[in-house]
């Protein structure tokens, strides 16, 4: 079986590196690397000097809860499904890591061939503050607006309130029934080419999601619950996550202490792993995966 892997990261090219390694030689690896990050060419030729990365991509700027996030990634998937080998695409970041040897990987999706994984719910839901329906109805400026810097949050919320006080909201008739979920998932080639090809016919629905926020977790989910593929989804996405405060970030940043929860988990990766704090949990995994080999 033939997996590929596509990767959004915007930091830390040297720890990507390591990620593509853990992926294995036999992986199709597709990475996009936000055009805003500013990258020494060295560790850029180290990455693209990785045998298993088939593309190495620039092409958005992508700034948090922005639409490009999910033009990244659907231009990572549609690189692998023209490449055409792969069985299952995985979409990860590159604060991931693999919860398994390579070999090890190819057997558990082996044995669930024809699943599509993909976390789920309906919209509205009570996962998400005002259940979720603002991120649609809305007019979000994430694709200009940087709300990691300075006020900008400030004045971002204060907009969303505003359209609120006034009534203003974006129609979604014309929209499948919308979900949500994680936009990390594991997808057959045929359910991610029925996505695209979608996608292509009806170039509305693309446009639709302009100026939404996050809107990577709804597309996908709505667009595959609304596919002949809805009767194969399993509702588990296959990543160990910790959504509790710690270590400076929700979702956690993970570390050693979490090297028996992450194992135990039946997942296929774990996030956020990230340097330096992830260090130790990190070099535990390489070292049991080299084992394993």
């Amino acid at each position: 079986m033939v997996h590929a892997f596509l990767i959004t990261a915007y930091k830390d090219v040297p720890r990507l590196v390591r990620l593509v390694r853990a992926l294995g030689p036999e992986a199709h690896v597709y990475i996009h690397l936000d055009r805003r990050s500013r990258v020494p060419r060295a560790d850029l030729d180290a990455l693209l000097a990785e045998e298993n990365v088939n593309a190495l991509s620039r092409r958005y700027r992508v700034r948090w809860g922005s639409s490009a996030h999910l033009k990244a990634i659907l231009h990572l998937a549609r690189l692998a499904v023209e490449d055409g080998e792969a069985h299952y695409l995985h979409a990860i970041s590159g604060s991931d890591h693999p919860l398994l040897a390579p070999a090890e990987l190819d057997a558990r999706m082996e044995a669930r061939r024809g699943k599509e994984f993909l976390e789920h719910f309906a919209l509205p839901t009570h996962h998400w503050r005002d259940g979720g329906l603002d991120r649609i109805e809305l007019y979000h400026p994430l694709d200009w607006i940087d709300v990691k810097r300075g006020n900008n949050r400030l004045w971002t919320n204060r907009l969303a309130r505003w359209q609120k006080a006034l009534g203003i909201r974006r129609s979604t008739r014309g929209l499948p029934p919308l979900y949500g979920g994680s936009t990390w998932w594991s997808l057959s080639r045929e359910c991610v080419a029925h996505l695209l090809d979608r996608l292509d016919r009806e170039p509305r629905l693309l446009r639709r999601f302009a100026h939404t926020h996050c809107g990577e977790e709804v597309l996908v989910q709505t667009l595959v619950l609304d596919s002949p593929f809805a009767p194969n989804v399993v509702n588990d996405n296959l990543r160990y996550v910790d959504w509790r405060r710690r270590n400076g970030s929700t979702p956690a940043v993970l570390d050693l202490d979490d090297l028996h929860a992450v194992l135990g988990s039946g997942k296929l990766f774990a996030r956020k792993l990230e340097r330096p704090v992830s260090e130790p949990l990190l070099a535990e995994l390489e070292r049991r995966a080299g084992a394993l080999a």
